[in-house]
């Protein structure tokens, strides 16, 4: 008994560590679940083997236990068998209750009914009758029968004769004598022979005394043994996270094995949302979409891509773009072409376009079951309005602040606005690796899941004249935002580098701590918020271009490189020769950088949708509401790319709800 608890208790965090190799293992299609349980049971014997001749030769021969060589094999068997069924009983229990602290609570819940119950402490005849199911399915019923009838089987063996019966009871103290003059009243009584050699209790008294009649100890020995294989099947296939991985899995075999377009820059559609897509055939619409180039991919780019106000607004309602004819075969070869086609595609206005979704199924597939989602740098702008549109779609949002004290103001405007079911605060600082492993220990208690990423935390970088700011005149296009931009900042190189941290590294940081919750998620979805000001022609310089570019030979360590040269160059106050950007630099370099990481994390995570937007030039504190967007206009934009179908694009540069170059 004590085993199986001490085996139990032991297996609790292991499984729950090793539950997200295993989801996002199975999501990839990288091996079948009957795999990981076959190879996760072949595993764990050596160990439990070695435990098990520990625990039995310690105990069999120290207590001096019945039966010899051959009893001390079953005995050993025994204790193996106990050990297996209680890993595997725990590995279910922690693959369906994924909270450590909750997960101990129920398993010594459920082991004190499996011991009192087992007829260790009350034996089967006196166990209620409405109990007696418990007894039957009971984790310590069939090891302790087993080593019960290895000790007591031989009904030649005697355990207690003539005056040992009163060793157990107040006359054991009164002489030898006695006891025989006592023996012989009983005798007398009874009618019967005992004398003080006469066999009293052999072992099959006993083992009736116990109510062990029915199941031989070979059968309890394999019961056990088949209530460990159980465990360990339905720890893998009903669990509720397993079962979504393996939708994923079956859809990504699917696809394989048909012609249906696999493009790396469209996240893998899941069974729901093909059940949608059968319901409601998504419309085609003859007039043509607005296009801006897609990174590496043959899309087209509108002459007018400012990207700070849109003159249409249809096209708000059908983010989720698929390509048809031959842009489907091209797109196919991203892997071998890379940004190839970005240059070859780039400018071309040839190629047919058709929705995925309306907003009306969009909305009814964010409503479908309970979604979580995180946005950073919540507690103002952009990121305050982010937090109330999908908190107002049903969706529970973390409000996430640097400052505590705002952000729970910020989240008490939003709950009196009636939204209190759907918003809950958690301190963020997204340059402190301790805050972020803070956050995903909440979401992770919490929820046990998330859904939606965005990370809209940033900083400028730079000092501003707030007042030269206020009296220009931004009338929305590029060039003047710049020259405006470059009058009235000022750089440095400690802001430079704050910048980084926050803008790139801190985004890079909280996607990676999140992931692995986002892996349990039926639909994952990364929005990066960025900025025009991080598409690759506003940085004149050729070799940094050519870096982010070059996506085969793309790599986080080649971001970091470049990054590294940017400070280098900013520290020699060397910007302009190098052909850095001359104002917001740092701002400039974060995003484009963010940018690069998005395509990045859209390859590696191909059932996820990860995009980079540009929300255009918003009204917010950042532009001492200069901009021409409102943040409700904005934010419309972020979450539209928030909520896209599966099947939608990913690794993609949007401007307001245009595909963009990068």
């Amino acid at each position: 008994m004590s085993t199986t608890y001490y085996t139990c208790a032991e297996s609790i965090p292991a499984f729950l560590q090793e539950r997200y190799i295993f989801m996002r293992e199975t999501a990839y299609n990288a091996y079948r679940r009957s795999s990981y349980v076959l190879a996760h049971s072949l595993i764990s014997i050596p160990s439990l083997v070695v435990l098990s001749i520990a625990f039995a030769a310690t105990t069999f021969w120290a207590v001096r236990l019945d039966g010899g060589f051959s009893g001390f094999c079953f005995f050993f068997f025994t204790i193996l068998s106990a050990f297996w069924a209680g890993s595997s009983f725990v590995t279910f229990l922690s693959g369906v209750v994924s909270h450590v602290k909750l997960g101990f609570t129920i398993v010594v819940a459920i082991l004190a009914y499996c011991l009192l119950f087992s007829g260790f402490f009350i034996s089967r005849d006196r166990i209620p009758s409405f109990w007696l199911w418990f007894h039957y399915i009971s984790l310590v019923k069939y090891p302790y029968e087993a080593a019960l009838q290895n000790e007591f089987h031989d009904p030649t063996k005697c355990f207690v004769r003539g005056v040992q019966m009163f060793d157990t009871t107040p006359l054991a103290a009164v002489p030898l004598s006695l006891k025989l003059n006592m023996l012989k009243s009983i005798s007398n009584t009874l009618g019967m022979n005992i004398t003080g050699n006469t066999c009293v209790v052999t072992g099959a008294d006993i083992l009736r005394q116990q109510g062990i009649t029915d199941i031989s100890k070979w059968n309890c020995l394999w019961i056990t043994i088949a209530w460990g294989g159980t465990m360990q099947g339905w720890a893998k296939y009903l669990d509720s996270d397993a079962l979504a991985a393996s939708r994923f899995s079956a859809d990504g075999e699917r696809a394989h094995n048909s012609s249906e377009f696999q493009s790396p820059y469209f996240c893998k559609s899941t069974s729901k949302s093909e059940a949608a897509l059968e319901e409601h055939p998504p419309p085609v619409f003859n007039q043509s979409l607005r296009t801006l180039q897609a990174p590496l991919l043959p899309l087209s780019v509108p002459p007018n891509s400012s990207g700070f106000r849109s003159s249409s607004s249809s096209s708000q309602e059908k983010l989720g773009l698929v390509l048809l004819d031959d842009s489907i075969n091209k797109a196919r070869d991203y892997h071998n072409r890379g940004s190839k086609l970005q240059n070859q595609y780039c400018g071309q206005r040839d190629f047919k376009l058709v929705s995925l979704l309306s907003s009306q199924i969009l909305s009814s597939m964010a409503e479908a079951t309970k979604s979580y989602a995180v946005v950073t740098g919540a507690n103002k702008g952009i990121g305050f309005e982010i937090c109330r549109q999908l908190a107002s779609k049903g969706i529970v949002v973390v409000l996430t602040s640097r400052n505590e004290k705002r952000g729970l103001e910020s989240v008490q405007k939003l709950k009196e606005s009636g939204l209190s079911d759907f918003v809950v605060f958690h301190q963020l600082d997204v340059a402190d690796i301790n805050s972020i492993a803070s956050l995903a220990d909440f979401i992770k208690s919490q929820f046990g899941k998330l859904d939606i990423l965005v990370n809209n935390a940033a900083i400028l970088g730079t000092t501003i004249d707030l007042d030269a700011l206020a009296a220009s005149k931004i009338t929305g296009t590029e060039d003047d935002f710049q020259n405006v931009w470059s009058k009235v900042s000022i750089q440095n190189y400690e802001l430079a580098e704050e910048c980084l941290n926050t803008n790139y590294y801190g985004a890079k940081r909280t996607a990676e701590a999140l992931i692995p919750l986002l892996q349990l998620s039926d639909s994952p979805r990364i929005v990066n918020v960025s900025s025009f000001l991080s598409m690759l022609k506003n940085i004149p310089n050729e070799w940094a271009k050519g870096v982010f570019s070059d996506v085969d030979t793309f790599t986080e360590e080649r971001i970091d490189e470049l990054l590294s040269v940017f400070l280098k160059d900013f520290k020699e106050d060397s910007l302009e020769t190098k052909g850095w950007p001359a104002s917001l630099s740092a701002y400039a370099l974060s995003k484009a950088a963010m940018n690069a990481h998005t395509r990045i994390l859209a390859k590696k995570h191909p059932n996820f949708c990860i995009n980079c937007i540009c929300p255009g030039f918003v009204k917010t504190d950042m532009s001492n509401n200069t901009g021409t967007l409102s943040v409700d206009e904005a934010a419309e934009y972020l979450v539209k790319l928030a909520l896209l179908p599966d099947g939608g694009p990913s690794g993609l540069f949007f401007i307001l709800d245009e595909l963009s170059c990068f």
